[in-house]
């Protein structure tokens, strides 16, 4: 018999019950965003550069206060997107289908937040003076026409993208006017001005932005003000803002229910638990004693053979002869990006070698890819005895389903 799999269902409640963010769960299973150690772990669930990558949680998550209780160390300054969260914009969309009431409902439960960073306001502003291009929101798109195996979009599929579409612009302005971007024509005299009475004086030019004229103000209370969101004329104008971004005309009745929605956020960022968290799953263990534990570390001769292998004696790469009659077979693009971080160093063409003329009939690509990672795991470990410099893990963009959920 066959390892036993765990149904998701299963998974996905013990998860909530832990207080584990499905976001975690999944990213952490990704050994392309866990590899690299050296971050630490704000900098791995708030990207410095990125707020709209930061650690999520879903519509269930937000909605169970001892869940959010035991999240709390990361929600300090999300009360807004919780707020938000629990807002019914559905009004907001075509009408659709009442048989897919249930299936809509299944959707909008799994459908991710993105919380707001903790950064300080001098941390943010410091970074958009920088000049570094903020992220942007990118729709997604209906499927096109490609060949005879094109199914056209269903009912279902089409209102979860609008849902999705919807919601993120929403949350992404709200992250992205907290991070001080500021999506109008003109931020100075659409926006700053609510903060800064002399922002009609500023000399905006290439060499002395918007934040440098923040900065020269002299105060972070108006930027505390946005941050802490204690200005209901502020919220206001964001609400606004939000409706503008997701086209709603203005002194619409639902340009009413958005601005509403960043009305009713007033003095709630910051986060207030108000249910203790009863962990009923996690179970504290006593440290093992390790006194007798020894490491074995690799001998010299290990490390001449494994070069050996590698073609790497000598630091000379010496090209391997193929087999008779043997031929080489494409690697997949996941075997690839499996040996990514191996790439620009001698042993990369050897190892491709291998795989390409080693396995090549039956089940070849996922045989090529258990070596790889057998291979690249070996190779991070001892790299400092392989290589001269470090090698660079990179993070490849995970491409999710409406649900959060990897396939």
């Amino acid at each position: 018999m066959g390892p036993d799999t765990l149904d998701r269902d299963y998974v996905d409640e013990q998860l909530f019950k832990a207080g584990v963010p499905k976001w975690i769960y999944n990213k952490f299973l990704d050994k392309n965003y866990t590899s690299n150690l050296k971050h630490d772990c704000v900098t791995m669930l708030f990207p410095k550069n990125n707020y709209l990558k930061s650690i999520a949680l879903s519509t269930k998550e937000m909605n169970e206060e001892s869940f959010l209780t035991a999240n709390k160390a990361v929600l300090t300054k999300s009360g807004g997107i919780i707020a938000l969260s629990r807002t019914n914009f559905l009004a907001l969309l075509p009408t659709y289908s009442t048989e897919l009431n249930d299936q809509i409902e299944a959707f909008l439960e799994k459908y991710q937040w993105v919380l707001t960073n903790p950064a300080t306001v001098d941390e943010i502003l410091t970074l958009r003076e920088t000049g570094k291009m903020p992220p942007v929101f990118r729709e997604a798109q209906p499927p096109r026409p490609t060949g005879r195996s094109f199914r056209p979009e269903t009912e279902l599929g089409k209102i979860c993208r609008q849902i999705a579409n919807m919601l993120g612009k929403i949350q992404a302005t709200w992250n992205g006017i907290l991070n001080f971007v500021i999506p109008v024509a003109n931020p100075r005299t659409e926006f700053w001005i609510e903060l800064f009475a002399n922002a009609e004086n500023w000399e905006v030019t290439p060499t002395n932005s918007i934040y440098n004229c923040i900065r020269d103000e002299g105060t972070f209370d108006p930027l505390i003000t946005l941050r802490d969101a204690t200005s209901q004329d502020l919220l206001r104008r964001i609400g606004n803002i939000v409706a503008t971004v997701n086209r709603v005309p203005g002194g619409s009745r639902d340009a009413t229910l958005i601005i509403n929605a960043f009305l009713a956020i007033r003095d709630k960022q910051a986060f207030r638990h108000h249910v203790n968290f009863n962990d009923t799953v996690a179970t504290d263990h006593p440290m093992q004693n390790m006194d007798g534990f020894n490491t074995q570390p690799v001998t010299g001769e290990e490390i001449i053979d494994g070069k050996a292998f590698l073609g790497l004696q000598g630091g000379i790469v010496r090209s391997r002869e193929k087999r008779s009659g043997a031929s080489a077979v494409r690697l997949h693009t996941s075997v690839q990006n499996e040996l990514q971080p191996l790439k620009g160093h001698a042993i990369y063409n050897q190892v491709t070698n291998w795989l390409m003329t080693t396995f090549k009939t039956g089940e070849r690509k996922v045989l090529q890819r258990i070596a790889a990672e057998r291979i690249l795991g070996e190779a991070l470990k001892h790299q400092d005895e392989i290589f001269e410099d470090e090698l660079e893990i990179q993070d490849f963009e995970e491409i999710e389903a409406y649900y959060g959920d990897e396939e």
